[in-house]
């Protein structure tokens, strides 16, 4: 089969390559760190960190499961990390590697294909392959809410994934957008 293109950072002035590296499995998911120190990518069972300039390695993390979606807390402390298992992990990214998640929350419904940190880092939304959106909260990493899923397609249940979560600028509201050709809007508060 074809190989997958390696990560690359292009210059958006003019589109050009500006730095380049290879990994030992396919990317499905990166972030910049909020303060620039690092991007982070998610394949295969780990989260390697990458310097911003060159894109070399600086260091890997194992996870359990396979990173399909990840995002940081506005602050950098954190990374939430949801897999094609249906769990999210989250850890601490300033900690040794060898230090044990801060949480792993089973989410019960298919892939994790969405996450968003609230502003203030208070919450964290997470949506997956059935539909379903939740809140959870990050003092405890306790489920609090559940909203209403995105209903199915009968005839293509693809597109009931909720593929992308944000919270507005003030934190006020989270907006999803599905398959199945909605955005949603719940205020958050």
């Amino acid at each position: 089969p074809p190989r997958d293109p390696p990560p690359r950072l292009l210059d958006a002035r003019d589109g050009s390559v500006r730095a380049e590296t290879n990994v030992s499995a396919p990317l499905r998911a990166a972030v910049w760190d909020p303060r620039g120190r690092w991007i982070v990518g998610g394949s295969s069972d780990r989260l390697t960190f990458f310097d911003p300039l060159t894109l070399a390695a600086l260091r890997e993390r194992r996870i359990t499961g396979t990173p399909q979606r990840l995002a940081i807390s506005s602050d950098g402390r954190w990374i939430a990390v949801g897999t094609r298992e249906g769990t999210i992990e989250v850890v601490a990214a300033d900690t040794p590697d060898a230090d044990p998640p801060l949480a792993r929350m089973v989410v019960g419904h298919g892939i994790v294909y969405a996450l968003a940190f609230h502003p203030d880092g208070t919450r964290l939304a997470s949506g997956t392959e059935d539909g379903s959106v939740a809140l959870w909260e990050t003092h405890t990493w306790m489920r609090v809410y559940d909203l209403e899923p995105h209903t199915l397609t009968p005839a293509e249940p693809v597109f009931r994934y909720v593929f992308q979560l944000a919270f507005s600028p003030d934190g006020s509201e989270l907006v999803s957008a599905s398959g199945d050709h909605t955005l949603r809007l719940w205020r958050s508060r």
